[in-house]
């Protein structure tokens, strides 16, 4: 069984979280990845991190980006916006995964605009179909790769995760593809608001930040 580094954290806290919604805080071509080994702690975040713009190009400071690439993990990641449109960061969904079985969550829970349904399913569907920054391979982070985007040196009242690359991110909850396998009806969330990983009814809408490359090594999900 493959464990990851934090795979000791998610034992104790298996129960469903209670913990209420923070309000949003707003700052400021396809290939496979090689399969990443677990990442070192590092605090060099302006070399780990590289920006990308909508066709997966690099990018300077100066320019808009819409991905950002994890040189530690060798993952790339969804940049959330504030214009309204199908990535704006105040958009929440439900759980949902209709190859899970009785299990699969629910369909269109969420509350979201950009002619989508509101579920963690359709919303990986229309990215893949928009080939996101070049990309059609989008989908929703295991718990243990969604734990890699925590920052616990951001600023206490802000999201903890590094907004010089990731902005417009919301102190809140973000679902991970995680299932748990002791109580299928719930998933895997990280609160980005102190880092913690819990979990959920998988009815209960919350964010999602997309990814895409290999996958971290991940511990049994209960």
């Amino acid at each position: 069984m493959l464990v990851s580094l934090a795979a000791a954290s998610f034992s104790q806290v298996s129960m469903a979280a209670t913990d209420p919604e923070s309000l949003p805080i707003v700052s400021g071509p396809d290939s496979t990845a090689l399969e990443p080994a677990l990442p070192s702690a590092s605090t060099n975040t302006i070399a780990r991190f590289e920006r990308l713009d909508t066709a997966g190009n690099r990018i300077d400071d100066s320019e808009a980006w819409s991905c950002v690439a994890d040189h530690q993990t060798n993952l790339v990641w969804e940049v959330k916006t504030v214009d309204g449109g199908i990535r704006d960061t105040h958009h929440s969904y439900t759980w949902f995964d209709p190859e899970s079985g009785n299990q699969a969550g629910v369909e269109d829970g969420g509350r979201c605009s950009g002619g989508v349904k509101c579920d963690t399913h359709h919303y990986q569907a229309n990215l893949n179909q928009q080939r996101l920054c070049g990309y059609s391979d989008w989908r929703l982070p295991a718990r243990e790769e969604l734990e890699t985007l925590v920052n616990f040196q951001a600023e206490k009242s802000r999201a903890t995760i590094d907004e010089r690359f990731f902005p417009a991110a919301a102190a809140s909850w973000y679902w991970s593809a995680s299932s748990n396998d002791s109580n299928p009806g719930y998933a895997w969330y990280v609160l980005f608001r102190n880092g913690i990983p819990l979990n959920d009814l998988k009815a209960r809408p919350k964010h999602i930040r997309l990814v895409r490359g290999g996958k971290l090594a991940v511990a049994d999900n209960h």
